[in-house]
Order: structure tokens, then sequence, then C-alpha cells
């Protein structure tokens, strides 16, 4: 397991559909059955040490594929946040961020 895993900084946004012809390993995030919910390419060959892609390319399958669980962890947060706490205002611009209220 690596020691640190270093993802793309944010803030990340949802750019619209785009036809691509990728020659370069990507990494599968799946849903139970296995039906592929998104692809993250790595782009760039694999470093020393690395048999499947660039370190920032596997943080960043790993971050996509534990974003159920962080929005139900938004959820409960905005749940239990005081109205009008910082907390709570961050864990409602993220959860209407998921939801594509915002822009």
């Amino acid at each position: 397991m690596m020691a640190k895993e270093a993802h793309t900084p944010g803030p990340w946004s949802v750019d619209g559909p785009k036809p691509m012809s990728i020659e370069c390993r990507v990494h599968r995030i799946v849903n139970p059955a296995m039906f592929p919910a998104a692809f993250v390419p790595a782009w760039d060959r694999p470093g020393d040490g690395e048999e499947d892609g660039t370190i920032e390319a596997i943080a960043n399958a790993r971050l996509i594929a534990a974003a159920p669980e962080l929005l139900e962890a938004l959820v409960q947060v905005k749940a239990l946040a005081e109205h009008g706490s910082y907390l709570r205002e961050i864990a409602e611009a993220a959860i209407a961020k998921v939801r594509g209220e915002t822009a």
C-alpha cells in the first residue's frame, strides 16, 4: 500500500461528454455487479515501482469510488450540524454540487 496518495487537487467539475480514443491504462470504478460507473485514465506511463498507472490516477479512482459513502457522510453531517454553521454550509454546498444544483 502506498504511504501517501496524492489525488488531483480540487475543485473538480463535470465536463460534458467528449468522444475520446484512449491509448493508456484505465482504472474502472464499478458497482457491486461490476458495471462500470466511471473510468480514470492513467495518462502517464507507470513510474518506478508502479505497475498499473500513475499514483495520482489510482488515488483519483479511489476518491471517485468512495463518493457514495462520502455523500452519505455529508448528508449525516448536514443533519447534525447547527443551522448557519460553517460545517453545515460546506456540507450543503458539496451536496448541491453532487446533485447538480450548482455550477
